[in-house]
């Protein structure tokens, strides 16, 4: 009685999303049947080949590079973001870069844009091209500015300025991993959408540095006590650090400073030659008051006395 042994070898085609695998690459597949008869004869028969197409998978990546915040302020003209994109898919794609901030912020945003670092010397210059969309070859990647300008007047409560900036295949972009979109792969292979579907987006802020002071000014007279009271009132709100802070008064004529009368948050403070913190020039008449540095919000009140010159 004869025996036939059968020894099958199949080798079916995968979905490959491998970004080592460039879309495109033909890969050809075979069966093959291994048999031998009870006599000991051996046979090898090949199937017909099946070739697959890679298609093209569509992953990219969006990063925020600024290691650490980047301050804003009133009237600041191109600040700078760092941004990098990178093609993590296995050929050449077409993304759009979109730019979406609250409309809230149109009140004191002077112009934003977005520049690709064209000739990758990693700083923008006018040989950086403004940026909507851009092609990245597989593993390519891309340096981004995001840079934005402010108007004179500026303030707001909040310590952001908050903006999304979104990438988008123009092959595909479903935002779903696995869709297929069939024919618009490089040479009209199909492409997929991979990890991050065909999308990429990053939350980016800018550290907002904004105030508004309010300055008032208000003269009492004593008649029984013969002297005049100035008071000066400082509320500035806001939400960074004031520096170099001075403040100036000038007497008017026919009135005197009375010396060590200056209260500072209705704390009394020197005024002598070697303060720190006041001084009278009697040639101008004026006072001038160093308060330094004052963290926001803060209030300030100053008063001091003149008193009638006699003559």
């Amino acid at each position: 009685m004869k025996v036939i042994v059968f020894l099958v070898l199949l080798t079916f085609s995968v979905v490959l999303e491998a970004k080592g695998v460039k879309a495109g690459t033909v890969i050809t597949n075979q069966a093959t049947l291994d048999f031998s008869m009870g006599d000991g004869a051996s046979f090898s028969i090949k199937s017909n080949e099946v070739k697959n197409i890679v298609s093209q998978v569509l992953n990219f990546v969006l990063e925020w590079q600024n290691s650490k915040p980047v301050e804003i302020y009133k009237g600041a003209k191109q600040k700078i973001l760092n941004l990098s994109l990178k093609n993590e898919g296995n050929g050449k794609d077409n993304i759009s870069i979109d730019l979406a901030k609250d409309s809230s912020l149109d009140a004191f945003v002077e112009s934003m844009q977005l520049y690709a670092d064209t000739n990758k010397n990693g700083v923008l210059d006018k040989e950086d091209s403004v940026l909507s969309s851009l092609f990245l070859e597989a593993d390519q990647e891309m340096d981004i500015f995001l840079v934005t300008s402010m108007k004179d007047d500026v303030y707001s409560q909040s310590s952001h300025l908050d903006i999304k900036v979104s990438a988008k295949s123009n092959l595909g972009g479903s935002g779903e991993k696995g869709t297929v979109h069939v024919g618009k792969g490089v040479d009209g292979v199909d492409a997929v959408d991979g990890i991050s579907g065909g999308v990429s987006s990053k939350d980016v802020y800018y550290e907002l540095r904004s105030q508004k002071p309010t300055f008032k000014k208000s003269v009492e007279y004593f008649k029984d006590r013969g002297y005049y009271l100035v008071t000066l009132e400082l509320d500035i709100k806001g939400n960074t650090t004031l520096k170099n802070l001075v403040l100036t008064d000038r007497m008017p004529l026919g009135l005197r400073y009375r010396k060590n009368s200056i209260k500072f948050n209705k704390k009394y403070q020197s005024d002598k030659k070697d303060s720190d913190f006041a001084s009278f020039d009697f040639r101008v008449n004026r006072l001038t008051l160093n308060l330094a540095q004052l963290k926001l919000p803060n209030k300030v009140m100053v008063t001091y006395i003149l008193d009638k010159e006699v003559r």
